[in-house]
């Protein structure tokens, strides 16, 4: 759990985080990159810009530091992030962009393979931090059923948790879209946003129960949770009533949502998405649809590099 001892911190002003972002993004770049000069390679590593415009979103959507929580966040170039994964014994997560959590003595320790464009990397650490805040506030693991889990409610775990990440990771955008005004929800003009995205949202619910536990129908499922939790939970009517009136939710409301389901146990995760799940799923597909449409094309979108990156905040509510 937390640790109760508060370690100050003081998030940067709006316009300095903007300013700060600006650098992270302007001209993209990537978090480890390299330039040659008549005087031999010069090597850049931005994972310090990365990890103080996480710190300042997760301090104004949670209330709270890095530091309280215990937070070990590792950016790592690819050479490292292999090397470090051999040293964890964990070699099969080399396939994956960034997982959690291992504990140890000085905190939770996440890793994040980082060589990508800054936008990328910034969305793969809210994920990875989302497992570890479900992690630390839950302390959930496998074996939270009465009985062995049948290969489904393995699945549904899967998309679950998932589901809490990307909630997770959708709220801390729209915290910082908050703080900065940089449209983080929108794709700009002449982009394109694949249909099929949205109808493996949909068919996940009937193809979870033969998926491989990290294939992508457990992101596809967790993605629809997200969905039908706010449009058809009696208890996040509220929810749904913003996301009508605003056609979005608020980083304050995600990270309700998350903390919703952060409070389920293993056991409750199918009879909560049965409860949240109609048998006829045409109207939330039209309403992902309309939703998708709307965020393609603004004007003067200031960061257009930023959109097409950003897969979970066009996608979920």
């Amino acid at each position: 759990m937390p640790t109760a001892t508060p370690i100050p911190f003081e998030p940067l002003p709006p316009e300095e985080l903007k300013d700060l972002l600006d650098r992270l993004i302007r001209p993209v770049r990537q978090t480890f990159s390299t330039s040659y000069t008549p005087d031999g390679p010069v090597h850049y590593d931005n994972s310090g810009l990365l990890l103080e415009v996480f710190e300042n979103t997760y301090f104004h959507l949670t209330g709270r530091s890095l530091a309280q929580e215990g937070y070990v966040i590792r950016i790592l170039s690819t050479e490292d992030y292999w090397r470090v994964n051999d040293e964890e014994g964990a070699p099969a997560m080399k396939a994956f962009a960034g997982w959690c959590c291992r504990a140890k003595d000085d905190g939770i320790h996440m890793f994040v393979q980082a060589d990508n464009l800054l936008p990328t990397a910034l969305g793969i650490v809210f994920h990875e931090v989302g497992h570890g805040l479900h992690e630390i506030l839950a302390g959930l693991g496998w074996g939270q059923w009465d009985s062995e889990p049948t290969h489904l409610e393995v699945m549904e775990w899967r998309a679950f948790v998932e589901a809490i990440a990307m909630a997770f990771t959708v709220a801390n955008f729209r915290v910082l879209e908050e703080q900065t005004g940089v449209e983080t929800s929108m794709l700009p003009y002449g982009a394109y946003f694949h249909e099929p995205a949205i109808s493996a949202m949909v068919d996940s619910v009937r193809t979870l129960e033969n998926a491989e536990i990290y294939g992508s129908e457990g992101y596809y499922r967790g993605r629809l949770l997200i969905w039908t939790a706010m449009l058809y939970d009696p208890e996040l009517t509220h929810l749904r009533t913003e996301f009508e009136r605003n056609g979005r939710l608020s980083g304050a409301s995600m990270y309700e949502l998350f903390l919703k389901l952060v409070e389920l146990k293993g056991g409750e995760i199918s009879a909560y998405m049965d409860s949240v799940t109609p048998d006829n799923l045409s109207a939330a597909q039209l309403e992902i649809t309309n939703t998708v449409t709307r965020r393609i094309g603004r004007k003067g979108l200031e960061y257009p590099e930023l959109g097409p990156r950003m897969f979970d905040t066009i996608i979920l509510p």
